[in-house]
């Protein structure tokens, strides 16, 4: 009779865990959403690089879930060296813009320099100068008046 005892109180637990599951699922709301159009919104402001990536990203992914475990494995293998080139390629992106941004300053500088010394071009621009603070005695003589 123990034996028995024991397999009725798994049970009980295993009934329980599916019914905490299930109000689980539909406390999380797995029924249909209402869509906005705010999705439309970004896809016309992503770029179409990301739009490209993503794709292939998912077609990779697609693939990947319909090949026997040892090519899987290739594919898993292929995604993450495009991840790292897309890294590699986006840092030296960002490096040839930084080296041009300084040359494009430096070209600016020297160029207003020899025209300065050749006295065919403006001055260099000056700078604004900084706002000042207003002073307790000026605030105080503001209010009197």
């Amino acid at each position: 009779m123990a034996a028995r005892g024991t397999t009725g109180k798994k049970a009980a637990k295993k009934a329980a865990k599916k019914t905490t599951r299930k109000a689980a699922k539909k406390k999380a709301g797995t029924g249909r959403k209402k869509k906005s159009g705010r999705k439309a919104a970004s896809r016309s402001r992503a770029s179409l690089g990301d739009r490209t990536r993503k794709a292939i990203e998912k077609n990779l992914k697609e693939i990947e879930r319909q090949l026997p475990t040892h090519l899987r494995n290739v594919v898993k293998d292929v995604r993450a060296l495009i991840r790292d080139l897309e890294k590699q390629l986006e840092k030296t992106r960002k490096d040839g813009e930084a080296r041009w941004n300084r040359l494009e300053k430096q070209i600016v500088k020297d160029s207003e320099a020899w025209m300065k010394r050749l006295g065919i071009g403006p001055a260099r621009r000056k700078k604004k100068a900084p706002k000042r603070k207003k002073s307790a005695a000026r605030k105080t003589a503001k209010r009197k008046a």
